[in-house]
């Protein structure tokens, strides 16, 4: 098995050995190893194909209204398309995955800034169809980028999501909040 920019790869052909008195234990693991190479091989396969069908951009020209559909899933009171291209204008820094075949956004993360010291991560959302392929840490991954000159990078997220936020290099911390939930389509 030898390496390709960070992913196993097989080089050996795929197939099945059922441990017998012929085998030593190595051999088996050797192959079970392959096997496990091959497929993560694979996945990322399908991920990358996956992504070539997308563009990632930090410009919103030319996105309107009808490209904005299907976001904030869950939510009391959603703020409308409008409302949501609004928040993206009125952003600092946003980047957004665009699917290339229906030029339709399928994930997006906003910054504010104070332009000096502090920058603050408001929102970061993939629709569901687009979610578990790579997309929301490509797009934090980006904007941490574009923000790695502020001495502060924040963001309030659940529990659940701090180990996807630790993925991307940032740390867990001490938070307060409040919201306005009858706020909550945008004023």
């Amino acid at each position: 098995m030898r390496q390709r920019g960070g992913y196993p790869l097989v080089v050996a052909s795929s197939c099945i050995m059922v441990p017998t008195s012929s085998h030593t234990p190595s051999q088996v693991e050797l192959v079970f190893r392959a096997q496990v190479a091959s497929f993560s091989f694979s996945r990322f396969l399908r991920h990358n194909r996956y992504m070539e069908n997308l563009s990632f951009t930090t410009s919103i020209e030319g996105i309107d209204e009808s490209q904005l559909q299907g976001f904030f899933v869950g939510w009391l009171s959603a703020p409308t398309p409008g409302k949501h291209l609004q928040l993206l204008r009125n952003s600092d820094y946003a980047v957004l995955a665009i699917d290339s075949s229906t030029k339709k956004v399928v994930g997006f993360v906003t910054a504010i800034t104070d332009k000096t010291l502090a920058a603050y991560i408001p929102f970061l959302e993939v629709l569901p169809a687009y979610q578990k392929k790579g997309i929301g840490k490509e797009l934090t991954t980006r904007m941490l980028e574009t923000l790695k000159d502020f001495y502060m990078v924040d963001l309030l997220c659940d529990s659940e999501l701090q180990p996807f936020y630790e993925n991307v290099g940032m740390n867990k911390a001490t938070g307060m909040m409040r919201r306005n939930y009858d706020k909550q389509g945008g004023i």
